[in-house]
């Protein structure tokens, strides 16, 4: 990743941050459970083997330490678990990764303190270095945190070693050796933690990348399918539509549906008169008031000031009734007309049948237009069907 995009991916917005602790708590959730487990059998095993090997009486000092050492571990797994698994399930998963980083710094300082008590028999620090390469390799703790624990963990080993050696000896090796643990834990935790985040930064941009051509995929789907002014579904969207109707034809043959070729009266001398600016507000306004009250139908703006609407699963009574509601909704607005002390009306043509293929949609389209022209006709703001409608 670029220098920049490291820049970027430091300083986030609140809400990939939040993301990123939850994803961070979950994993720790799925990773702890076994890891935790697998010490809690471990030290239950060595307190089992102390046991046996003093014939269950912990009769010396060296069994009663090494025995509340392992119980004292054993307990601490089974909490940190149970806490971390009930932040995770009550959505508190800094408090989750706080257990984590708590119960890091437990298995350091008991490792530290287990292998100086090891130094009144041997002088190795294997147990020592295992745990502290382990726990960085599994452990998800933000850098200064790593670094505030391992050292800690560190200098508290540094000073005990001497304390129980049975003889002085040089530990010049062991803290060297140590160290250079210490250090290279703590790089892994900071390569792990910053890595972790440029790829949850990149799988965000990703994220982010794809709604953003989601939703400008929607917007131009959206304009592809309707009318600029009226918002409207148009005459592009008319041909997905019919294709839909058709297939569910192929279910109902017998479905009835209305189709209505609808007009709006002398709108040619309306722009001649306001201009075409407020002819937009008439169609606009015309529009929104008939797709108001088409009840379940679709409303399409076929050109100019010609509408359709197509009303699926529509008797021949609910299209006469549906045709004369669009013209009174019309005829309602009040909007002045060309002519003084008219306002603007529609005129509207409907004809019913079945659409199981496009030559019946061409025949109800025609017939539809046939029927607004006898609307026109007998003097406009009419709505004409033929039978058995009739005419209004």
């Amino acid at each position: 990743m670029s220098n920049l995009s490291t820049t970027k991916a430091m300083s986030w917005p609140p809400e990939w941050e939040k993301k990123f602790i939850q994803d961070s708590a979950l994993r720790v959730s799925r990773m702890c459970s076994v890891f935790l487990l697998a010490i809690a059998l471990f030290e239950l095993g060595n307190m089992l083997y102390v046991l046996w090997y003093t014939n269950f009486s912990l009769g010396t000092r060296s069994s009663r330490v090494y025995f509340h050492l392992y119980a004292l571990l054993l307990c601490a797994c089974f909490l940190c678990l149970l806490l971390i698994r009930l932040f995770v399930r009550r959505e508190k998963f800094r408090h989750a990764l706080q257990v984590q980083s708590t119960f890091v710094a437990i298995i350091l300082w008991w490792g530290a303190a287990v292998t100086a008590y090891d130094q009144r028999v041997s002088d190795q620090i294997y147990v020592y270095l295992l745990i502290v390469i382990s726990t960085a390799v599994l452990a998800h703790l933000r850098p200064w945190i790593a670094a505030a624990v391992f050292l800690s963990a560190q200098i508290f080993l540094m000073v005990l070693l001497p304390v129980f050696q049975a003889y002085e000896a040089d530990n010049h090796g062991n803290y060297i050796n140590s160290l250079a643990f210490c250090v290279m834990s703590i790089f892994i935790c900071c390569y792990r933690y910053y890595t972790d985040r440029r790829k949850f930064y990149q799988e965000q941009l990703i994220a982010e990348k794809n709604l953003e051509l989601q939703e400008k995929s929607r917007q131009l789907a959206y304009v592809a399918d309707h009318d600029s002014l009226t918002g409207l579904r148009n005459r592009r969207y008319l041909r997905e539509y019919l294709r839909e109707l058709i297939q569910d034809a192929q279910i109902c043959p017998q479905q009835q549906v209305g189709v209505f070729m609808i007009d709006v009266d002398n709108f040619k001398d309306f722009n001649d008169v306001f201009g075409h600016v407020k002819g937009d507000e008439c169609l606009k306004k015309v529009a929104k008031a008939m797709d108001a009250s088409c009840n379940g139908g679709s409303l399409f703006r076929y050109g100019g000031e010609e509408f359709l609407l197509i009303l699926p699963s529509a008797a021949q009574a609910d299209c006469c009734e549906a045709g004369e509601r669009l013209r009174q909704e019309v005829e309602s607005l009040g909007i002045p007309a060309a002519a003084q002390g008219q306002s603007v009306t529609i005129s509207i043509g409907c004809a019913v049948g079945p659409i199981t293929c496009e030559d019946d949609w061409d025949c109800l389209l025609r017939t539809s237009d046939r029927a607004l022209y006898q609307a026109k006709a007998q003097g406009k703001n009419r709505f004409y069907a033929f039978e058995p409608c009739g005419s209004r």
